[in-house]
């Protein structure tokens, strides 16, 4: 039995279907292009040792503080689970509901079919799989409302900072005039279908004391399934963002607030599912 068809049992047991082991299949976090040499998130290396539960990994190190958010990024974490049934288990438990029902509902059709390859998948899983891929897609921002601010960015956060884990990357540019880019990307393995959903907005950033907000004037999106590149431009949005800066370890933690991007409630949600602590890259 191949490793991306033992992923797939293992989330069907989730679904009430037959149990079986826990998946070894490899995935990686790539650029906006689904391949090597993509865009800034390309660049970017997961955390070592990801754990589900953001806590401690075997070796004792600290695991990333972030949860898997999206579909794909529940196979990630479940490949790094190496046969551990708890493990992909609370992989999946972790992740948000719609996340979830993504995840098992691709399993589940994915075990009906038999499929063991791409093509199989996409012939027979084409609407779930959609679904699952999407799925990491951010959802839109706040259309802007009126003109765009002058960009404001304090000196000491001019550069590039990154974070990745669970198969998802998040990463800011932030320009000395106030202009900047964010990017997000999310890449998982799918029975040897590699795919990236990834967003990347350019526009301005107008920082305030413990928050800013990024105005989105140019919006891409877009979507490496199998093999197949799509993209689509979205109309300008807003995003307003949290902020803490460590200036002695030189480190960005970003939350991003409740919003269509971020619909969650309770702090503890939002630092589980919507928090990247970035790290400046050279």
């Amino acid at each position: 039995m191949s490793a991306a068809r033992t992923c797939f049992v293992s989330f069907a047991w989730l679904a009430g279907l037959a149990t079986g082991a826990a998946c070894t299949a490899q995935s990686t976090t790539s650029g906006t292009d689904g391949g090597a040499g993509g865009d800034a998130a390309a660049t970017v290396s997961p955390e070592a040792g990801s754990t589900p539960d953001g806590g401690t990994n075997a070796d004792g190190s600290a695991g990333p503080p972030t949860k898997p958010a999206t579909c794909l990024a529940i196979f990630d974490c479940v490949a790094g689970c190496n046969s551990d049934q708890p493990c992909a288990d609370a992989c999946v438990q972790s992740a948000p509901p719609d996340a979830q029902t993504q995840a098992v509902a691709l399993a589940q059709c994915n075990s009906d079919a038999n499929c063991n390859d791409d093509a199989c998948l996409q012939s027979q899983c084409s609407p779930s799989l959609d679904a699952c891929v999407q799925g990491g897609m951010p959802a839109p921002g706040q259309p802007i409302d009126g003109s765009v601010p002058a960009g404001v960015v304090p000196p000491q956060l001019v550069g590039t900072w990154a974070y990745a884990a669970w198969g998802s990357s998040t990463t800011f540019t932030f320009s000395a005039d106030g202009t900047g880019t964010y990017t997000f990307a999310t890449t998982g393995d799918v029975a040897g279908c590699t795919s990236t959903s990834a967003e990347t907005d350019k526009g301005n950033a107008v920082f305030a004391d413990t928050s800013f907000t990024f105005y989105a004037t140019e919006v891409d999106d877009s979507v490496f399934m199998c093999g197949t590149k799509s993209s689509m431009v979205q109309p300008p949005t807003e995003v307003v963002f949290d902020y803490t800066y460590d200036a002695q370890n030189d480190e960005l933690d970003v939350i991003q607030q409740m919003g269509p991007g971020c619909p969650y409630s309770t702090d503890a949600d939002r630092s589980f599912y919507c928090r990247s602590p970035l790290k400046r890259q050279p």
